[in-house]
Parts: structure tokens; C-alpha cells; sequence
């Protein structure tokens, strides 16, 4: 109950220190209570659970879903037949899942995430008319769809996605008021930009997030909702790199100042939320990327170095967390690359040797997806350019001669490996590569002005 009126204002330290003195009465307890207090004991830890994870604490998090998981298990044994505990046992296995999922364990995530949509089709099979057991379909549809995503099978994580927009969009019509069924449909179609990104579909993505903005704007001028208002905030993010894409720079740096403002409020009114701050960061970078090297300026610099240092932080507080450790990669990257501008060798080095390092651990101990690989790609270019640049010309083209034959490899592949692969083929002298992939690019109406080639320091951020 006290959950209800916290959340809406967005201060998860109250709701967690409740979240403690609620896990430690029910260590007092053991198996003790009647069905009713047990299904609310299981609900409780879910809520503890999705409180630790917004602060960013994966370990802490688990804990309380699998709580939740065990708890709802127990009752569903005692009477299969019951819909709330079938409900309640859906809802912890998604979270397990979701923990799962955001620790690059796929396997385990898609493990839940099937179990919670054979729970879902149960559900609303019993009861076809319920808009709650319907909109749950919606989640598991979208859940496999993320992973169908994470694995590079994009027209299937598509297709996905659109059935639980579909889903969502009819529950809209009959509470076209309803807040959480908004926030919901603007989650789903931000899957489906996403997605067309990853087809090569740039300008079908741009407009989704568009669309996005649109239907979010009303409700967080009325100031009702600090999730819709982060909710905009964040696609106005995705909408910048979908601006990025099509080389509308301008653009770009509007839409990443109006969410760069909506953040740095809700990470002063929250400072807890990891969630918020972890977007937060996300435009500081997209700034700072944004940032000729003529306007570069020593603020900048600290900023950039501030930047990663609280991105350390949060990844040394939650080392499990994969997000983290690819934003850090990309700070690392960033700063190679204007080390390497400013003529700074041992810094270059020193920041593109530990990108590198980053994504290549991350890379050999998961079964990484297209958009890891993406990022190791990256971490490989720079680290080659900034060794070409400190006279190791033949290390350099080793490293990037094997990361291009690495993406080559792939049965598998997204929009995303085209650029960078474009670059690695501009290295290597692969010219007939490079104007194959040239075309492509071409084609999909990509621009993007910081995917110039690194060796040259000519591009616009370069």
C-alpha cells in the first residue's frame, strides 16, 4: 500500500528501506501463514525485487524474485486451478528472467521468459475476456521478441513486437485514459524502432520514436507520472541516435538537450534510482560525442572523465550487470578518441586497450549477441587506430584482420555490424568490401557523422 503512493513520486530509498524491515519480518516467519498471507508475502517480494532493481542491485533483486518464485510455487502446487497463484507464479518467473536477461544469461532468460508465456496463454484461455490476463500475453510476447532481438533474428523479434503492440493497442481503446496501458504501448513500440534500426528500416525507426514522443508529450506536461515522464525522456535518447543515423545533426542535439533536462531532474530528485541515472549518463555521452573537436574544451574533458567515473562506480557496485560494462567500453572509446586528436599517445592507448579489454572479456564468457559483437567491433577499430598511430602498424592489423573475420563469420547479422565493418574494411584496404558496404549504408539513408573513419581525424567529432 505504501508502494502505491511512493512510486508515482519516485523514491525508491523510502520504498527500499520499507522493502528491508518488510524481508526481515518475513525471515521471522518461515512457512508460516494462511494461503491469503502467503500470496501476499509473494507479492511483496516481487515488489522488493523490482525496487532493488531500479537502484541497480541485480544480486538483491534475485533474492526477492526467487522469494517470490519459491512462495508462489508452494501455492500453485496446493491448488493449480486457482488464477491468482498461476498469476503470481507468471509474474516471478518473468522477474527471474528479466535478472537473467540483464546479465547476458539468455539461456536462463529464455527458460522464464517460455514458462511465464505458457503461464500467460493459461490464464487467458480461463478467462479470454480479462484485459489484465491479455495484456500479460502482450508482456510474453514482447519478452521473446527481445531475446529473438538479442540473438539477431530481427524479423522475428519483430514480428514479436507487433503482437504485443497489437494486443496492447486494443486494451488502449477501451481505457484510452489508462496510464499504465500508455506507458506499456510506448515500451512495445520502442521495441519495434529499435528493431527496424536493426533492419536497416532507419527511416521507419525514426518515425516510431517519433510517434513515441508524441503520445508521451500530453501526459508528462501534466506532470502526473514520473515513469512517463523517464519514458520520454529515454526515447527522446533513442530518437537522438535515430537522428544520428540520418545524419540530422541538428536534430539530434535538440532532442538530447530537452531529455539531457528531464534526467538531470529526475537524478536530482532521485539520486537512488540506478535506472535514472544509468539514462542520465547516456546523454551526457551522447553530448559530449555530439561535440566537435574545433568546440572541445577542457570543460569537456571533465566532464568526460567524470562521466566515467561514475559509470565505474555503478558497474563496481553491480559488477553482474553487462550494461554497464559496454557504457564504460564506450566512454573508454570516446576518450582514446580525443586523446588521440589531442596527440595524448599513452592515454590513447592506455583508454582504447581498456575498451578492448572490456568487450572482449564480456564477448568470451557469454554467447554474445549481434549488439555485443557490434561493440567489440568498435573497441577493436579504435584500439587498432591508436596502435597504427604509436608506429605498431602490424599489431593493428592483426586485431582488426581478425575482428572483421569475426563479423564476417556471423550466420547472423544486424544493421549495426555494417558501419563499423565498413571502417575495419577501410583499414585493411579492403576496397571492394568497403564499396559493397558503402552501398548499403547508402541505400538505408545512413550518415551518421561519428562513424567517420578514426584514422584520419576529419570527421565531424574527430
Amino acid at each position: 500500500d505504501l508502494r502505491k503512493k511512493l512510486e508515482p513520486i519516485g523514491k525508491l530509498e523510502l520504498l527500499d528501506s520499507v522493502g528491508d524491515q518488510a524481508m526481515s519480518y518475513f525471515a521471522t516467519l518461515g512457512d508460516n501463514g494462511t494461503p491469503k498471507e502467503m500470496l501476499a508475502r509473494a507479492k511483496a517480494f516481487k515488489q522488493i525485487g523490482e525496487v532493488r532493481k531500479a537502484e541497480g542491485a541485480l544480486e538483491p533483486a534475485l533474492e526477492a524474485f526467487k522469494q517470490s518464485l519459491i512462495q508462489s510455487e508452494a501455492l500453485y502446487k496446493t491448488d493449480p486451478g486457482n488464477n491468482d497463484y498461476l498469476f503470481e507464479l507468471g509474474q516471478a518467473e518473468f522477474w527471474v528472467g528479466y535478472i537473467a536477461w540483464d546479465r547476458g544469461d539468455l539461456g536462463q532468460a529464455e527458460a522464464a521468459f517460455q514458462k511465464y508465456m505458457r503461464y500467460s496463454r493459461e490464464l487467458l484461455a480461463r478467462e479470454p475476456a480479462n484485459s489484465d490476463y491479455n495484456m500479460e500475453l502482450s508482456y510474453a510476447y514482447s519478452n521473446l521478441g527481445s531475446l529473438a532481438r538479442a540473438r539477431g533474428n530481427s524479423q522475428v523479434a519483430l514480428d514479436n513486437f507487433v503482437l504485443s503492440a497489437d494486443i496492447n493497442a486494443a486494451e488502449l481503446k477501451k481505457t484510452p485514459d489508462n496510464i499504465d496501458l500508455i506507458f506499456s504501448y510506448a515500451e512495445g513500440l520502442s521495441w519495434i524502432g529499435s528493431t527496424k534500426g536493426d533492419l536497416g528500416d532507419l527511416d521507419g525507426s525514426e518515425r516510431t520514436f517519433a510517434e513515441i514522443s508524441a503520445l508521451l508529450q500530453p501526459i508528462y506536461e501534466k506532470a502526473e507520472s514520473a515513469r512517463i515522464t523517464f519514458t520520454l525522456a529515454s526515447n527522446m535518447g533513442f530518437q537522438t541516435e535515430a537522428k544520428l543515423n540520418l545524419g540530422d545533426l541538428n536534430s539530434a542535439r535538440d532532442l538530447n538537450a530537452k531529455s539531457f533536462s528531464i534526467l538531470a531532474m529526475l537524478v536530482e530528485k532521485d539520486p537512488q534510482n540506478a535506472t535514472w541515472l544509468d539514462t542520465y549518463n547516456k546523454s551526457v555521452f551522447y553530448k559530449l560525442s555530439m561535440t566537435s573537436a574545433s568546440d572541445w574544451s577542457a570543460s569537456d574533458d571533465d566532464e568526460l572523465y567524470k562521466l566515467q567515473e561514475r559509470t565505474r562506480t555503478m558497474s563496481g557496485q553491480d559488477p553482474s550487470n553487462t550494461v554497464y560494462k559496454i557504457r564504460l567500453a564506450g566512454i573508454d572509446r570516446e576518450i582514446a578518441l580525443r586523446a588521440l586528436h589531442a596527440g595524448n599517445l599513452s592515454d590513447a592507448m592506455a583508454s582504447a586497450k581498456s575498451a578492448h579489454a572490456l568487450m572482449l572479456d564480456l564477448v568470451e564468457n557469454s554467447d554474445p549477441s549481434p549488439q555485443l559483437l557490434v561493440h567489440l567491433a568498435k573497441s577493436a577499430e579504435i584500439l587498432g587506430t591508436t596502435l597504427t598511430a604509436n608506429q605498431q602498424a602490424e599489431a593493428a592489423e592483426l586485431i582488426w584482420s581478425d575482428t572483421a573475420a569475426l563479423l564476417d563469420r556471423q550466420s547472423i547479422n544486424v544493421f549495426d555490424f555494417y558501419p563499423v565493418r565498413y571502417l575495419l574494411a577501410l583499414d585493411l584496404n579492403q576496397t571492394d568490401k568497403a564499396k559493397d558496404i558503402e552501398k548499403k549504408l547508402l541505400q538505408a539513408g545512413y550518415m551518421d557523422p561519428r562513424m567517420q573513419p578514426a584514422h584520419t581525424l576529419s570527421g565531424a567529432f574527430r
